[in-house]
């Protein structure tokens, strides 16, 4: 089962299970970076946690800037899986 694909196209759409869901996007991008986010959600928080922290954000800036490049190393994650497939 580890050759079943993560993301099934479908009527213009683009599901992937997540959670134990089945979630329906409108891009396949979208729906590759949820799958890397569900799959990798610790090591990419500590990440994205260990950033701000670097640059010194604290409070709500920190809270926006966590959301923002932790989307982002998942979409970047995203397109490294995309790649080996």
């Amino acid at each position: 089962m580890g050759d079943a694909p993560k993301v099934v196209e479908a009527f213009g759409k683009y599901m992937a299970q997540i959670n134990g869901n089945v979630v329906t996007f409108d891009t396949e991008s979208d729906a590759l970076t949820a799958v890397v986010m569900e799959e990798q959600a610790g090591g990419i928080a500590k990440r994205a946690e260990a950033y701000c922290e670097a640059r010194g954000l604290v409070d709500k800036n920190a809270a926006a800037k966590t959301k923002i490049v932790t989307d982002f190393m998942a979409y970047e994650l995203s397109l490294d899986a995309e790649e080996t497939e």
